[in-house]
Formats: structure tokens, sequence, C-alpha cells
């Protein structure tokens, strides 16, 4: 994620959102593939790892399909079994789009989010059946949003191996519903669930969003045969985003599909620690000042900040923002859930 083609925005006036006070779900992603991978990530599943009270929160840990894919067997095997100890969940982000390139766009879908191998999937699955592991959830990475609405990327002319392949919005839902299928083969409890974008869009780009996303998740439903478990939002928070979340969050509860909200630090945070007090500050504006109640709440990161994941009392780490939100909730006489 965090990769979009950015549009201009207009100004839009300050919105308060009242919502009930319920229970709310933490999942829980620290950087795990490639080279941001945080030098301390395998300790957190060790029996003494410095998070212990941190870790009661967490309903679901969400690990890097990289990561499943260039770790040995005996260390995948340790994450398995101490989430299982722990009783938290695993959740694994899968690109669910193969694309269908045209004579005009052969490469379309290459090197953008949300496509991948149609195999990659299914193996990742298989991997973690044999070693022992249920995942339990599989999140999308930005389909509709790459899928549907991506152009290209301006740095590379968009086109090439970085041109987005427009498909309608049945054609995205068939798509993934191919990938579904795969993986409900090996899992077949496992809930789906859809991240996108909170992108800068214009006033008209907007409406059209507004527009497509109930028949994308329609079409959804309808190729797969179940509602997404989830719809998460990664969020510009530079954005005036206040009230078309308000507006976003009134068609999910209309289409009865729970909001989920990354909390996030700025990638331009010079230190862990100002990462961790802007994620902070994200969550008291979104919950706080205008009262919108995600149903879950993504700690994560995929930046180079914060660069450690442990202890969970060093108020520069992402075990630390998992305490700072639930102690947060309990001070404000609100719950964080342990069942997702």
């Amino acid at each position: 994620m965090r990769t979009h083609l950015l549009f201009a925005s207009g100004m839009f006036a300050f919105t308060v959102l009242v919502a009930p006070a319920e229970p709310q779900t933490v999942w829980f992603s620290p950087q795990s593939g490639g080279s941001l991978t945080v030098p301390d990530y395998m300790q957190l599943f060790r029996p003494d790892a410095p998070w212990a009270t941190a870790a009661s929160y967490v309903s679901v840990m969400g690990i890097s399909q990289d990561f499943f894919w260039h770790r040995p067997d005996d260390e995948l095997k340790e994450v398995l079994a101490d989430l299982k100890r722990r009783g938290i969940k695993l959740g694994i982000p899968i690109s669910p789009l193969a694309g269908r390139p045209t004579p005009e766009a052969p490469e379309c879908g290459v090197g953008v989010e949300g496509f991948s191998a149609p195999p990659q999937a299914l193996a990742i699955s298989r991997k973690i059946k044999r070693l022992g592991g249920t995942v339990d959830y599989f999140s999308m990475d930005e389909p509709f949003y790459f899928g549907h609405v991506y152009v290209g990327d301006p740095k590379h002319g968009g086109g090439g191996k970085h041109r987005g392949c427009q498909l309608s919005i049945d054609d995205v839902a068939q798509d993934a519903a191919k990938r579904i299928k795969d993986i409900h083969s090996v899992f077949p409890d496992a809930k789906v669930g859809d991240g996108e974008p909170f992108a800068q869009f214009d006033e008209r780009q907007w409406q059209q969003w507004m527009d497509d996303l109930p028949r994308w998740f329609d079409a959804f439903q309808s190729a797969t045969g179940e509602r997404l478990a989830y719809f998460r939002v990664d969020l510009w928070w530079r954005s005036p985003w206040q009230q078309r979340m308000a507006q976003l969050k009134k068609l999910l509860d209309a289409k009865q599909i729970p909001l989920q909200i990354i909390y996030d630090g700025p990638s331009w945070a010079q230190s862990d620690r100002i990462w961790i007090d802007e994620a902070e500050q994200h969550f008291k504006d979104f919950e706080g000042v205008n009262r919108i109640s995600p149903s879950g709440v993504v700690i994560q990161s995929w930046t180079a900040k914060p660069s450690h994941a442990l202890p969970e009392n060093d108020p520069g780490t992402l075990t630390n923002l998992v305490l700072r939100y639930a102690n947060w909730k309990r001070a404000n006489g609100q719950t964080v859930s342990r069942v997702p």
C-alpha cells in the first residue's frame, strides 16, 4: 500500500459523527517484508518477549507474504506456534488480481499493487497449512482502486510495467473471486476483507468513487457468494477526510460491512518517537474529536519508522502504540475486544 496516484483536493467543512461506544479489535502489523523488516521481529514470538500486555490486546497479527516466502521453515513454525499460544489469529495480505492484458496494454498490471501471479496466494496458503498454521483473514491489497480506477504511475509515463488495467467493476470482482476460491480450497473458513486508499480525490472524483463503491461491494458478493468481512481504509491524514469519512461510514453501515482504519505515522518522521506520537494523535482525532467508531483498528507500519517493535515500554516502538491505544480507550470508558 501507499503508492497511490494523488489527485487535487478541495476543502470541506468539519463534521462530527456521533457513534456508539463499542468493543473494537486491534490488528498488529509491524514491518515484516524485505529490507525494512524490523530487526527485533522474531523476538516478538518468544514466550518472554517484552510485550505481554500489548499482546493481550491484539486479536490479529498481520504478516506479509514476503515473510512466508523467504524465512526458513523452523522460524515460520516458531511464529505460528507462538501466535497459537497467545490466542492471536493470523492475517495475510494478498494481491488478488491477475489482470487481463490487451494488445493495447500488454503489460497492464505488471508492477502495480493489487496484481500478482495467479498461483501466489494458493502457494502461500498451502505452505502455511503444511507448517501447521491457519490463516483466519486474507486482506486484499487495494484491488478496486488499482484494478478499476488507477491509470498508471506518472513517473513511468503511465505505461509499460506500471500501467493500470482499468477493468470494469464486475471484471475486478470476477478476477479476485478466482484467487479467493483458491485460498478457500485450503482455508475454507478464512474471511476476506478489502483495504483501499482514501485518496485525495477532487469533488468529481470523490462522487464517482462513492457511486462506484456500492457497485464494487455488490459485485464482490455476487462473484464470491460472501460479503466483505471488512473494509480497511488507508487514510492520508493531511487530506480533508472528516466529512468524507462520515459519508463512507454511512455507506458501510448500510451495506453491513465493518470499517477498519489504519493508524500509522508520517513517512517524513525523523525519529521513532515522532512517528509514534503522530500515530497516537491520529487515533485521538479519528475516534475522539470526530467520534467515528471503527470496528477494527490496524497498528501498522511499512516505512523505516519505527525502527523497532519492542519493548512495549519504549515510547518509540510499535508495541508501545498498541498500549497507548488500549490505555486511551480504557480512559474514555471503552474497551478493546479480543474477539474479531
